[in-house]
């Protein structure tokens, strides 16, 4: 599918920009980096635009990949996050130092064309 000029709009919360640490696994704190961030994904925009569990992307103007994660749907085939593939600091570290991004900011993802997004504060 070309997504080319398709686009979602998302509010993130402080769990997104905070992920791994605020909350518990198994009732102990969480021991993940304050970079590691994620992009939530609403099931209508999943299915709308196809974004399949797996599917990856190229950021613009960085030099990593943004990789859909999670599940949700019927069959559990679309995702739910963007992610950065294989590290999972980056994504933070695009969002939080090079867009100032905090708890309650909006962000704008984009296709610029088949396979490169461009994320935006809005």
């Amino acid at each position: 599918m070309d997504r080319t000029g398709k686009f979602f709009v998302t509010p993130l919360q402080r769990v997104h920009l905070n992920w791994g640490t605020t909350g518990t696994t198994d009732g102990l704190p969480r021991k993940r980096h304050p970079l590691e961030c994620y992009i939530p994904i609403s099931s209508s925009i999943a299915k709308e635009l196809n974004l399949y569990k797996g599917k990856c992307f190229h950021l613009a103007n960085t030099d990593f990949e943004l990789r859909v994660s999670g599940s949700q749907g019927e069959n559990n085939e679309y995702g739910k996050n963007l992610e950065s593939l294989g590290n999972l600091k980056l994504l933070g570290g695009y969002l939080k130092d090079q867009l100032g991004l905090s708890p309650g900011c909006q962000v704008r993802v984009e296709w610029l064309d088949t396979n490169t997004v461009e994320i935006r504060k809005i």
